[in-house]
């Protein structure tokens, strides 16, 4: 089990149910991850995004990395976004909320 404390609620600990076989699952799926990400020489290896008008402006206008992808030659400045709840896709919350088993494996 892990138990989070906050100082703001000191009697309202949140508790997630995690035991070492979850552990050890994790451990070894995230290890697997790794290697197939430190495995990737060619550009395939990486696929990026969709080039669309959206992509573009939500996540290629912010991305440091965007030349590479010759979608720009600087990033925007993250100061300049103003509101974040447009810059998500999504909850940012519920999208947090996921299992190791509902995360897509990667073709190779």
């Amino acid at each position: 089990e892990m138990r989070y404390w906050f100082t703001a609620a000191p009697d309202q600990p949140v508790v997630f149910r995690y035991d070492s076989a979850q552990h050890a699952a994790n451990h070894e799926r995230l290890q697997q991850l790794l290697a197939a990400i430190l495995a990737g020489q060619r550009e395939a290896d990486f696929p990026k995004i969709a080039d669309t008008e959206i992509n573009r402006k939500r996540f290629c206008s912010y991305c440091i990395y965007r030349s590479r992808c010759n979608r720009g030659v600087t990033a925007g400045d993250l100061e300049e976004l103003g509101d974040t709840e447009d810059f998500f896709a999504v909850d940012v919350e519920s999208a947090l909320e996921f299992t190791l088993e509902e995360v897509d494996e990667l073709a190779f």
